[in-house]
């Protein structure tokens, strides 16, 4: 479900898990332009309307689910134990790697969009 308010906050309740939310986050904030926060349960989003958020969503179910992928903080990277030895775009991959969970990706992906908006 996606609860929209008329200040323009909005949240999608996915239930999906902090790695699925991950990289619908990563994916969605690149498609809209925006920074889009995340929990396990939902991604919280500001400044957007309920129609640019079902055209990026709808876009987004619309690509493979392996290249979907969550976005990697460099302090992660710095945090491996043999980081300076590794190219950061191949850190940054193996990260990226590590953190999907496609099940739970798909399961957010294809369950039925509602769309709530509220009057405040």
């Amino acid at each position: 479900m996606l609860l929209s308010g008329a200040a323009g906050q909005s949240t999608w309740w996915t239930f999906g898990g902090v790695r699925a939310n991950a990289a619908i986050t990563n994916e969605l904030g690149q498609l809209l332009g925006t920074t889009v926060e995340h929990d396990s349960l939902s991604l919280m989003f500001a400044n957007s309307r309920p129609a640019e958020l079902q055209i990026a969503i709808t876009e987004l179910r619309a690509r493979a689910l392996e290249t979907l992928r969550p976005g990697v903080d460099e302090k992660a990277i710095d945090g491996l134990k043999f980081s300076e030895c590794l190219p950061v775009a191949l850190a940054q991959q193996m990260l990226e790697a590590r953190l999907q969970d496609q099940d739970a990706l798909r399961e957010s992906l294809i369950a039925r969009l509602r769309i709530v908006v509220t009057v405040d």
